[in-house]
């Protein structure tokens, strides 16, 4: 019972990096840019650096430390908010996961415990345009993590690795005995777009002193 008991466990973790191989293998190089991050002090200098490049962006991630890693085998796609690059878009299928200060996940403005995450990236992949804030069809189900810009790209790895296990246990779920992951992946893709708030005032910069002044000029004191 003990033997068995181990070759099961073993299986088990056997199996959990497959998974992870499969669903977030590196693709070919010449269709992705591999992005070392040591490159790039926050968020803000990340996104300035993905919209001069007019290619896919690969992360290289370690899913059993949960965090960016050069030398990992497994990679996880992240794409940028065209907005951010000077270009007026619209994406009209996303769920968009904010993260506040104290790293909580956030959701249509409420706060949510991570536990249900998965929940909710089931809900977007199956929406199928029923519900118009959510995805219109499992291909072009967006993901969108609104970030803060000053913060550093290794503020990521949680959101990520929390994201990837959701997805995980959706495909696993769902695809079981259907089809294998590699199949399931392509119809049900990881699409994750990284934004922030542009600090962009919209209330104008109003010197009262100087309006008095003025004021007082046109009144002759």
């Amino acid at each position: 019972m003990f033997f068995i008991s181990i070759l099961g466990l073993l299986t088990n973790c056997n199996q959990d990096s497959d998974i992870y191989t499969t669903l977030f293998k590196i693709p070919e190089r010449e269709r992705f840019a591999v992005v070392n991050i040591d490159s790039f002090n926050n968020l803000s200098d990340l996104s300035n650096y993905m919209c001069s490049e007019n290619r896919k962006h690969i992360f290289l991630f370690d899913f059993k430390k949960n965090r960016f890693n050069k030398k990992a085998k497994t990679g996880i796609e992240l794409l940028i908010d065209k907005s951010l690059c000077g270009y007026d878009v619209h994406i009209p299928s996303q769920t968009v996961f904010a993260m506040d200060s104290l790293k909580n996940w956030n959701y249509e403005g409420k706060r949510f415990k991570k536990e249900r995450l998965a929940e909710l990236v089931k809900l977007n992949f199956l929406n199928n345009g029923f519900n118009p804030i959510l995805s219109e069809s499992p291909q072009k189900t967006v993901f969108t993590i609104r970030c803060i810009r000053e913060e550093k790209i290794e503020s990521l790895e949680g959101i990520l690795s929390d994201l990837a296990d959701a997805y995980i246990e959706f495909v696993t779920q769902y695809c079981s005995n259907k089809m294998d992951l590699s199949k399931c992946k392509k119809l049900y893709p990881l699409n994750i777009i990284i934004s922030y708030k542009q600090n962009i005032s919209l209330k104008p910069v109003v010197n009262e002193e100087k309006i008095i002044e003025n004021i007082d000029l046109d009144l002759g004191q």
